[in-house]
C-alpha cells in the first residue's frame, strides 16, 4: 500500500477514536438579588437560550452578596455577567468589560416607611434605613438622594443591611428600622403581606436595570454573536432587551467612588454555587 495512503488512513482512524474536545461551558454570572438557588432557577431560561443560539454548555453561578460579585467581575471570574449598572460600569472603565445589553425601562426607587407613620416621615440625623446590601445601586442611589436633597452624609444616619429585600420591609414593620430602600422592580420579590404595611415615604428617582457584559478578550464577531443572541432573549412584558453601546451608563460615573471603595472591602471570594 502506498504510503501517503497508508498516513491519510491512519489520520481518519485518530479522528474516529479521539473523542470531539467539547467547547467550554460558558459561565454567566448574576447578581446576587435573590438566594442563591433561586436566583439559578430563575435564570434556567437565559441559559437554555444561550445554549441554543450559541451551541455551547452554559452555567449560571452567582456570588454571596453584591460586593463579592464585583470582586468576582473585576477578577475576570465570568464569561458573562447579569450585573447591576454601576458595577456594569466600573468593570468597563477599570477592567475593559463590554456592554452587550440591557433591560429597559428603569425601575423606580423608593424609600419605604410603616403604613401606620403618621404625616410625611422626613429624613433627619439619626435615622436607620434598611437595605438589602450596600453595594447594590438601589443603596447608593439612596445615599446620593440623602445627600443632595438633605445634606445628609453617611455619618448621620444608620444602614442596616437584611440580605433581601423583603427583609429591609420587615426590618421597617419590625420598628427595626425608620426606612428601608425599595425598587419597583424587587416588589415581586416581598412577602405576601408586608405590601400592605408599609407605603412610599420618598421617590428618590430611577435607576437602570440589570445589565450584560462580556469579558475582555471576546473577540469582536464572538461578542457580536452574543450580542444578537441576547437581544433575542424573550423577557416578560414592560420588560424588553436593548442593545447598551459604549456611553449607555456614563450617568453611573457618579457612584464609581463609593463602588469602588466598597469592592476594597475583606468579603472572601467563595462564590455561591
Amino acid at each position: 500500500m502506498h504510503p501517503s495512503l497508508i498516513a491519510c488512513l491512519a489520520a481518519c482512524w485518530l479522528m474516529l477514536v479521539t473523542p470531539a474536545r467539547a467547547d467550554p461551558a460558558l459561565v454567566v454570572g448574576v447578581l446576587p438579588y435573590q438566594g442563591a438557588r433561586t436566583l439559578i432557577a430563575a435564570h434556567r431560561d437565559l441559559a437554555d437560550h444561550l445554549r441554543g443560539a450559541l451551541k455551547r454548555p452554559v452555567k449560571i453561578v452567582t456570588a454571596r452578596n453584591a460586593r463579592v460579585f464585583g470582586q468576582r467581575l473585576l477578577a475576570g471570574d465570568y464569561d458573562l455577567a447579569l450585573a447591576p449598572a454601576h458595577l456594569a460600569r466600573l468593570a468597563q472603565r477599570d477592567a475593559g468589560w463590554h456592554l452587550l445589553a440591557m433591560h429597559r425601562p428603569d425601575t423606580p426607587v423608593y424609600l419605604m416607611a410603616e403604613s401606620g407613620t403618621p404625616g410625611d416621615p422626613q429624613p433627619r440625623a439619626g435615622i436607620t434605613i434598611a437595605t438589602p446590601d450596600r453595594a447594590m445601586l438601589v443603596t447608593l442611589a439612596a445615599q446620593r438622594w440623602l445627600d443632595t436633597r438633605f445634606a445628609l452624609n453617611t455619618g448621620d444616619y444608620t444602614l442596616i443591611e437584611t440580605g433581601s429585600y423583603s427583609a429591609t420591609l420587615q426590618a421597617v414593620i419590625d420598628g427595626q428600622a425608620d426606612f428601608a430602600v425599595s425598587a419597583l422592580a424587587a416588589m415581586g420579590q416581598v412577602r405576601p403581606g408586608h405590601l400592605d404595611r408599609v407605603r412610599i415615604a420618598h421617590e428618590l428617582g430611577s435607576v437602570p436595570l440589570l445589565v450584560y457584559i462580556a469579558r475582555p478578550g471576546w473577540p469582536a464577531a464572538g461578542r457580536s454573536r452574543l450580542q444578537a443572541a441576547l437581544l433575542k432573549f424573550p423577557v416578560s412584558a414592560p420588560l424588553r432587551v436593548v442593545a447598551a453601546g459604549k456611553n449607555s451608563l456614563d450617568a453611573m460615573d457618579v457612584y464609581l467612588a463609593a463602588t469602588r471603595q466598597l469592592l476594597t472591602e475583606n468579603e472572601g471570594l467563595a462564590d455561591a454555587r
